[in-house]
């Protein structure tokens, strides 16, 4: 599945200054790779194969690490290099329990500034997802989810929260693993959508955050 760089969200919230164009060609096509699970956690990242797969130098590829670095994702490890970061149970659970908090945070302010243009864009999030469910499951529908829950953030016009946000759910992404995944566990978030969907358009912030 190829995901493009568009739907790596954001919707203009960048966490980082804009980059010259191979630099941003290298960091997209990585990012790419991770969601796709072409990278996986405690991967060792050799900066001149990939050089070779994207078709840049290297330049390019070790500013997308630092990069990378700087987001979570990878970690430099002295005379050694590059490596997939593999999360802890410990470290797993925290970022979960962060996520939980900023989408608490983003439903009340998406409410707080509730516009029907914001609003229309969430529901075509929701239905996006939903149509998902009922295909085979991909690693792209994780990143529907994540869609779905930046664009309530972006109802809350926060931009700092947004980053966050966006930075966390890409993280917890690197726990979840397509192996013994239950089809029903995308029926449940279906569910989770629609609640915090009718709690918005309700403007009713306790059931939205419940």
């Amino acid at each position: 599945m190829e995901i493009t760089e568009s739907q790596s969200i954001g919707r203009g919230v960048e966490a980082f200054p804009p980059m010259v164009p191979m630099d941003q060609k290298a960091y997209s096509y990585l990012k790419n790779m991770i969601f796709e699970y072409k990278l996986v956690p405690g991967q060792k990242l050799q900066a001149q194969d990939l050089a070779d797969r994207i078709g840049v130098s290297r330049t390019p590829v070790k500013n997308a690490l630092n990069l990378l670095e700087r987001e979570g994702f990878v970690r430099l490890i002295p005379n050694k290099g590059f490596y997939m970061v593999e999360l802890s149970r410990r470290e797993a659970l925290e970022l979960f329990e962060v996520r939980g908090a900023l989408e608490t945070l983003a439903v009340r302010k998406a409410i707080e500034r509730f516009t029907e243009e914001s609003f229309a864009e969430l529901t075509s999030r929701k239905e996006r997802y939903e149509a998902a469910v009922e295909k085979q499951l991909t690693r792209g529908r994780f990143l529907l989810d994540r869609d779905f829950h930046l664009q309530v953030g972006v109802m809350g016009k926060n931009e700092t929260l947004v980053k966050h946000m966006k930075q966390v759910a890409e993280l917890t992404f690197l726990k979840h693993r397509m192996e013994g995944l239950s089809q029903q566990r995308g029926f449940s978030v279906r569910r989770e959508h629609g609640d915090i969907w009718l709690a918005i358009r309700e403007r009713d912030v306790e059931k939205g955050i419940k």
